[in-house]
């Protein structure tokens, strides 16, 4: 019964904390995104594969590239891995990136 409680806590915190349509400004870090979540599980895994060949590819072929600093965007959705689906503002159009590269207030 605890058990179940503290998930369930959990899973509300994280809610919270990702809240869609949260406004938030990504950061001044070399950080990658991608057109797709699944273009990023990817590139991800590319990189945890240290294959740097791959990684360029997919940003050779423009599947991903690196967020500029200081944009204001908005979260539209997240997943438990640690990405993130961010729309800039004023775009209608969405990318995922990974959590560390966006400061949510």
């Amino acid at each position: 019964m605890k058990t179940k409680l503290l998930i369930t806590l959990v899973i509300t915190l994280f809610l919270n904390v990702f809240d869609s349509k949260a406004q938030c400004v990504t950061k001044d870090v070399n950080m990658l995104f991608c057109i797709s979540e699944s273009y990023l599980d990817k590139t991800i895994s590319y990189i945890n594969n240290n294959d740097l060949d791959a990684v360029q590819t997919l940003i050779d072929i423009g599947a991903c590239s690196f967020i500029a600093p200081y944009i204001t965007v908005y979260v539209e959705s997240s997943s438990w891995t640690g990405t993130v689906e961010i729309r800039p503002k004023g775009a209608t159009s969405t990318v995922w990136t990974v959590r560390e590269a966006i400061d949510c207030k």
